[in-house]
């Protein structure tokens, strides 16, 4: 996902991962980031109850653009504390890296 131009192609990679993403789940993406640990305690207040950014139960990917480079951008899933409001970032890349590793082992 490095420009903002090519996810409009619909035969590029990109276009082809930001579908991926956008037809994730909450409960496969709270499964993935369950076995790639992302849901440890928070290293804030040390609370391990987290909820995903999205709406209508449908996780939402935050567009983080870049400073450099006109059109760049990068995906990334904010997981919050409910506890305290810390945020982390997943980069949406590992998800779907996660994503198709656990696909390959499923074969």
């Amino acid at each position: 996902m490095a420009e903002a131009t090519d996810a409009g192609d619909p035969e590029s990679e990109d276009s082809q991962e930001l579908k991926t993403l956008r037809a994730l789940t909450g409960e496969e993406l709270k499964q993935v980031f369950k076995r790639s640990k992302h849901f440890r305690p928070c290293n804030i207040c040390d609370a391990a109850d987290w909820s995903v950014l999205g709406s209508s139960g449908a996780p939402s990917a935050i567009k983080l653009e870049a400073f450099e480079g006109e059109g760049a951008f990068g995906l990334a899933y904010a997981l919050t504390c409910t506890n305290c409001g810390h945020i982390r970032l997943v980069n949406a890349k590992a998800v779907l890296a996660n994503l198709r590793k656990d696909q390959r082992d499923e074969q």
